[in-house]
């Protein structure tokens, strides 16, 4: 009906082991959300350099900085999701700047050994 045939794909539910597959075949990764902790799907995609559009709700705005290394929404706000999907569509530096930014914060931040030594350090006190 919306005509996005040629721009979309609805793949439906995917195994698990397929979600890499299918993470590096996008540019952005938007996981529009009323209530988040911190979702794997968010730090697989920034883990894979991709762009993250999600919802300004609790673990996301821990975790994104918006306009840095991701883009944060207003909770069901479908006008602001389509223009900054059209602002990203259009500025394809823009999609690449962010997405290597997520990459650097998820290794920087995220890598196991520094989460493991963070636990470590939490048991020990």
């Amino acid at each position: 009906e919306l005509d996005l045939q040629n721009n979309v794909k609805f793949i439906g539910p995917i195994p698990n082991q397929r979600v890499p597959y299918y993470l590096k075949l996008t540019d952005i990764f938007c996981l529009p959300t009323s209530y988040e902790g911190m979702p794997i799907a968010i730090l697989e995609a920034m883990s894979l350099g991709k762009t993250v559009v999600t919802s300004k709700v609790s673990g996301m705005v821990d975790l994104i900085e918006n306009g840095k290394d991701g883009f944060l929404i207003k909770v069901d706000d479908i006008e602001e999701i389509k223009r900054i999907i059209l602002e990203l569509s259009a500025d394809p530096i823009k999609v690449v700047n962010a997405g290597k930014a997520a990459r650097k914060k998820i290794e920087n931040r995220y890598d196991w050994d520094i989460v493991s030594s963070e636990y470590l350090e939490v048991f020990r006190g």
